[in-house]
């Protein structure tokens, strides 16, 4: 005999956003994708065709602009971006964390990192400094 499971079921689970293995994994039922819950500023919704709805969301994620660019892609920079600047520990003390000039060889829109002695430093010249 089966025993019953006091669980959501997959239409209606709620946001998960997991690792799993080398993936990063984003789920959410399609149930939820009826506008509403806890959602106020968008109507309650009456679907009429669930596939069709969520073709189109699914279209709408990954619409690309002129750039290439896609509302899921976004979503990832802004994630990354965010990442970088809440000082995430998983990242090196001289990785890169945005574009700008350098302050020793004044390099212009290159990658730096910002040193308390040396301001924003390029990875070459903090490499150099360091070799002295």
């Amino acid at each position: 005999m089966k025993e019953k499971k006091d669980t959501i079921s997959d239409s209606g689970s709620p946001l998960i956003v997991e690792r799993k293995g080398d993936k990063l994994v984003i789920s959410i039922g399609v149930d939820r994708l009826d506008g509403h819950d806890e959602h106020y500023e968008i109507p309650e919704l009456e679907i009429i065709n669930k596939d069709d709805w969520v073709k189109d969301i699914i279209n709408e994620l990954t619409k690309e602009d002129e750039a290439g660019a896609s509302p899921l892609t976004k979503l990832f920079d802004n994630a990354i971006i965010d990442a970088i600047g809440d000082g995430s520990v998983g990242l090196s003390e001289t990785s890169p964390t945005h574009f700008g000039v350098c302050s020793k060889c004044e390099d212009d829109l290159v990658p730096v990192f910002y040193t308390y002695k040396w301001g924003d430093i390029c990875r070459r010249c903090f490499a150099l400094i360091k070799g002295q």
